[in-house]
């Protein structure tokens, strides 16, 4: 089995966003709804542009031509097993002004073949399709909710999960958007399991709690992982600068983490930089400098990871803290060897993706990327 803690720190697969594709190829489990959900298209259209026939099955491995004119259609033909709430979800019209365009009255019920009215309002001087779809998986954006949208349309035609969209904006049952309401769409990145893969790893890889993983795939606690499996990670969104200024304790607390070898920084702690986020500190110094443990703890990885950080160390210490140390020219310790603060543990280099010698240094509490710079102690001296 191939490492399991770290080795999925950069096997991220940026995949085409559902909310972008213009063909689809269906994956195990996936139904002929979920696909058109996740595109924001009626499944009558992708049945239609694809020639399905009742019961509209899709087959694994088959490719769907998503028809992107179909977000703007201004009529829908009620399809075997379809709601008023689907069809408004997938239209991303609410449910109630589906109903009041088309004289339905409650307990609102549609029958197949009936042809219903979607209502296209828009409102003057908001933004056009194009700006609409600028807020997507990748970026983080501002999305301002037009007349008659829902949180599930906008989630669909984002590709986010619509608990991501919840968090970041922090919206409470029963999660009513109100026209004009400006919303944090967070990105977020698909990745795919390989053989070896943990919760642990994945989490600590994006600095992810594991169970925000599970809740945006739907997964249940007990979840054995599979590989080739594609998980959504969703992104944590920066607090507003006033909750930052209101969580402004004194810097620094001693949690009893020391400095893994001496240098000066030469990349900072940015979980918002490009390409994922800078989730630790870069610490200059000469290939050979040895790197001590920054807290007594137990190795819980010591190996290669292939991708980006080359030969890396991930400690775990108590309080549920995690260190890691990557770009290491060597290791000294051992998976499951005790160390203590202080220890030698390797030596500095320039393995992985590094282009002069560095440490790439990591922490973690309770798997939230936390910046060194807070919980370290002055730098000693060279």
């Amino acid at each position: 089995m191939k490492n399991a803690a770290l080795a999925c720190a950069a096997a991220l697969l940026m995949a085409a966003s559902p909310a972008e594709e213009s063909r689809h190829t269906v994956q195990d489990g996936e139904t002929l709804n979920g696909i058109a959900n996740r595109a924001g298209v009626p499944a009558s259209a992708v049945a239609k542009a694809n020639g399905l026939k009742p019961p509209f099955a899709v087959r694994v491995g088959q490719v769907l031509v998503i028809p992107r004119d179909a977000s703007t259609e201004t009529t829908h033909v009620v399809q075997a097993g379809e709601t008023l709430n689907g069809i408004a979800n997938r239209a991303g019209v609410s449910s109630s002004a589906l109903a009041a365009a088309n004289a339905l009255k409650p307990p609102f019920p549609v029958r197949l073949g009936q042809r219903l009215t979607i209502p296209r309002k828009r409102a003057a001087g908001s933004p056009t399709t194009q700006d609409q779809r600028a807020a997507r998986p990748g970026g983080t954006g501002d999305y301002i909710v037009q007349p008659g949208e829902t949180l599930n349309g906008i989630a669909n035609r984002a590709g986010v999960p619509r608990i991501a969209i919840i968090e970041a904006n922090g919206l409470a049952a029963p999660y009513v958007v109100k026209t004009g309401r400006k919303l944090r769409i967070p990105h977020q990145h698909v990745h795919t399991v390989t053989e070896g893969d943990t919760g642990f790893g994945i989490s600590f890889a994006y600095g992810v709690p594991y169970d925000q993983i599970l809740t945006a795939n739907g997964l249940a606690a007990d979840t054995v992982l599979k590989p080739g499996q594609k998980l959504v990670i969703p992104a944590l969104v920066a607090q507003p600068d006033s909750a930052k200024a209101s969580d402004s304790a004194p810097a620094r607390p001693d949690n009893g983490f020391r400095w893994p070898l001496t240098g000066a920084i030469l990349s900072s702690f940015d979980p918002q930089a490009p390409g994922g986020g800078h989730k630790g500190i870069d610490i200059d110094t000469s290939v050979g400098a040895p790197v001590a443990a920054a807290k007594a703890g137990r190795v819980i990885y010591a190996g290669e990871e292939p991708i980006r950080y080359g030969k890396m160390i991930v400690i775990e210490h108590e309080g549920q803290w995690y260190s890691a140390y990557g770009h290491l020219s060597s290791i000294a310790v051992q998976k499951g060897t005790n160390v203590a603060t202080g220890d030698m543990i390797g030596h500095a280099g320039s393995t992985g993706a590094a282009i002069q010698p560095e440490l790439h240094f990591e922490l973690r509490h309770k798997n939230q990327a936390v910046d060194p710079m807070t919980q370290l102690g002055p730098p000693p001296a060279p």
